[in-house]
């Protein structure tokens, strides 16, 4: 990548203790299971007769009740915290050059993982999140010209799968807790009853109910884990607690924001509200619509029938198919039909409005015979896609590798695509 003119002229911030911040979230995280901690080891002492070592767990819990809101304060507080000023923000090579005047700051454009742009009135903010959990904020005069900057640093949607939460942190902390909290307490009653109405043996009992209300404070925490977007070029995958759903946007008319929610609009059924996100400032929610319609807007037209057709499975196994795939080239006369060549074979493999049949048996055709640069746009193929099997069978048949297995998960999700039609998401609260 050449030298670039500058993207952006004005405040450029980074918030450099978010790593702290984190560090400490999970701090205040551990030192609230103390009072649960202290219940447990209560139950026990009381049943086995031996709670010697209660004056200490008492101990360790007042520490905790006070520990944990600091630490909890703290973390926010440098997650908060912003320093930075005026700057020019151009890419050079393949870096990302913040130029402050008496000052310039290179950022290796492989270390940033993630950016959007957040729209703020008139004005927007593009949020670029680094491999270490650090963050860069730079104010741009336009939504346009946010994504013009994400485009140079190849962070936009042709170029990047993009992963959001679709919650609050600090609330969904709160949930967990109190869910676990719950459970523990529920299972703490249940153990008061049977000491006190049933027979039991406790080398046998009091195992058998550690481990279950371990488990049920597992599982606790688990459901209120806050659903993930995963916003590609083929789609869109939505993992809640349990459960993952991809949504292919052949099966979306529109995507929009609507009061902190993300509305898919399918094109049948009635329009499904996937999430309320609660996110500070409000403009958050209109950057994952911005995003997926971004993604949808990468699909240009389908490629032409006919080169199309040429790839199909036709009802054979995938061996099969390879191998009619593999005739396709002819190592001395180059590709025997006039319909296809190399650069026409990796477009249709890249193409994110070709059917994943297609795609596939274009990088199956293609085989180990790509050029670094061909490899080089199957990489950025494969990591645009929000389908996990499909992106493991990309990157493998990039690289010249053909699993068969992974080939047939990534087949086994194009079925209920071309006629499911979207069923209700699961809404997730912030």
């Amino acid at each position: 990548m050449g030298t670039s003119s500058d993207l952006a002229t004005g405040l450029v911030r980074t918030a450099p203790l978010v790593g702290l911040g984190r560090w400490l979230r999970r701090a205040s995280q551990a030192l609230l299971l103390a009072p649960l901690a202290l219940a447990l080891v209560e139950v026990v002492g009381h049943v086995l007769s031996t709670a010697s070592f209660m004056p200490v767990w008492h101990a360790v819990c007042a520490a905790a009740l006070v520990g944990a809101p600091s630490a909890a304060i703290l973390g926010w507080l440098c997650t908060a915290t912003r320093t930075g000023g005026a700057a020019r923000v151009r890419v050079e090579a393949d870096d990302l050059v913040i130029d402050r005047g008496p000052a310039i700051d290179r950022v290796p454009l492989g270390q940033i993982r993630s950016g959007a742009v957040v729209p703020k009135g008139q004005v927007a903010t593009v949020e670029l999140e680094q491999q270490d959990g650090r963050r860069l904020y730079i104010e741009v005069p336009s939504v346009p010209a946010g994504e013009r900057l994400l485009e140079a640093t190849k962070l936009d949607a042709a170029h990047r799968r993009c992963v959001l939460s679709l919650g609050s942190p600090g609330l969904t902390l709160g949930k967990k807790i109190g869910a676990v909290a719950g459970a523990v307490f529920g299972m703490t009653m249940l153990l008061g009853i049977a000491v006190q109405h049933l027979t039991l043996s406790k080398s046998i009992f009091m195992p058998a109910w550690l481990v279950i209300t371990t488990v049920l404070g597992f599982l606790a925490a688990r459901a209120m884990r806050a659903p993930e977007l995963t916003v590609g070029t083929d789609g869109l995958v939505v993992r809640g607690p349990w459960t993952e759903r991809s949504i292919p946007y052949a099966e979306l008319d529109s995507v929009a924001e609507s009061w902190g929610a993300l509305v898919l609009s399918p094109r049948r059924g009635k329009p499904q509200r996937l999430a309320r996100l609660a996110w500070e400032p409000a403009g958050k929610a209109k950057a994952v619509a911005l995003r997926v319609q971004e993604a949808m807007a990468a699909r240009d037209q389908l490629p032409a029938e006919q080169s199309l057709a040429l790839l199909e499975r036709g009802g054979r196994t995938v061996e099969q198919w390879r191998q009619s795939l593999a005739g396709l080239l002819n190592a001395n006369e180059g590709y025997r039909t006039a319909t296809l060549s190399a650069p026409e074979l990796a477009e249709l493999a890249a193409h994110p409005a070709a059917p994943i049949e297609q795609r596939l048996g274009a990088a199956m055709a293609l085989g180990g015979k790509a050029d670094e640069p061909t490899k080089a746009r199957l990489r950025v193929a494969a990591e645009c896609c929000a389908s996990p099997r499909l992106r493991i069978a990309m990157e493998k048949l990039a690289e010249g590798e053909f699993d068969h297995d992974a080939v047939e998960q990534a087949l086994a999700e194009q079925a209920p695509e071309a006629s499911a039609e979207m069923a209700p998401v699961q809404k997730a609260t912030p």
